[in-house]
């Protein structure tokens, strides 16, 4: 079966007022099809359709193997790279469009890192765009929230905790405070830039033995943690399939009405061709919620979407 992966459909949209563009295919699609539940995030819905372990479901691992085409050395996570900005009484954290960051200032940041804890059994890497890693020598005993669920929210909800809580807490406060410095954020707020003032860290583990089943991926996609359970995959599964739609999260991530506006329009299109061709499939917003769609399911005249 075909699974149509939409990360961050239904979410609010980019500014107050904003009206979406009609959407009539997908509104259909989304009325006559059966509603179900599904997995709480983008990476849950990859792990749940590769089948992959539950012992083994941290996204750094995959992310580097799908970007390095090689399993990490030992234990790694994410450290991707944030603007904090201070607002009243709270500190607002900001991501950092594709591409924000060039791959000079990146290894700007790298070498500033790496020098100031050099010895600390921790080692920045920045490997593509804003996807940076830390190697570490050792598990770190702390539970992290991934930065998708981090923005938005008050940041003292979705700081680490766990033994080890404290001693990341301070990490990131060290952090901050050494790339404050830098001139190379200096010369980006001088540009009008969205200084790097900060890492942000998640999904700890390692991998090196091939894990789940890698379903048929319908169409190319450079993702990273996609790419990567590919590539790590015990075996193939030929009766699954994977259509991955991610326009719709870069542009509420970016907070850009015209890009949304063109996205939904996509996926109307989108949701239109699956409908008439496909016998059956399953989407998935990867927040909780999936619709099971079958081909007789278009005769549902007297279902509609509320407005």
């Amino acid at each position: 079966m075909l699974h149509l992966i939409v990360p961050a459909l239904g979410h609010s949209w980019p500014q107050p007022g904003y009206t979406p563009p009609e959407t009539p295919a997908l509104n259909r699609l989304l009325a006559r099809a059966d509603p179900g539940d599904g997995a709480a995030s983008y990476a849950e819905t990859l792990f749940d359709l590769f089948q992959v372990p539950a012992g083994s479901r941290a996204t750094a691992p995959f992310c580097w193997l799908g970007l390095e085409g090689e399993p990490p050395p030992g234990w790694v996570m994410h450290a991707d790279p944030v603007h904090f900005h201070p607002d009243r009484d709270r500190l607002l954290l900001f991501t950092l469009a594709e591409g924000a960051v060039s791959p000079e200032e990146a290894q700007g940041y790298v070498r500033a890192f790496n020098a100031h804890f050099a010895g600390e059994g921790m080692v920045l890497h920045a490997l593509a765009g804003q996807r940076w890693f830390l190697t570490l020598d050792r598990e770190p005993a702390a539970r992290f929230t991934p930065l998708e669920q981090a923005v938005g929210r008050v940041l003292e909800e979705a700081m680490p905790e766990g033994t080890e809580a404290a001693r990341w807490r301070q990490l990131m406060n060290e952090v901050q405070m050494l790339f404050f410095q830098l001139p190379l954020n200096q010369a980006r707020e001088e540009r009008g830039e969205l200084a790097v003032n900060g890492l942000w860290f998640g999904g700890p583990g390692r991998g090196a033995t091939p894990v789940g089943r890698a379903p048929r991926l319908v169409s190319a996609s450079d993702d990273p943690l996609l790419q990567g359970l590919l590539r790590g995959a015990a075996e193939q599964d030929e009766m699954e399939s994977v259509l991955l739609f991610p326009f719709l999260e870069a542009a509420i991530r970016q907070q850009d009405g015209a890009a949304l506006a063109t996205a939904l329009q996509r996926l109307d299109t989108l949701a239109g061709e699956l409908t008439r061709r496909e016998p059956e499939f399953r989407l998935h917003d990867c927040n909780g919620h999936s619709w099971h769609w079958k081909s007789r399911m278009r005769w549902r005249l007297w279902r509609r979407r509320p407005r």
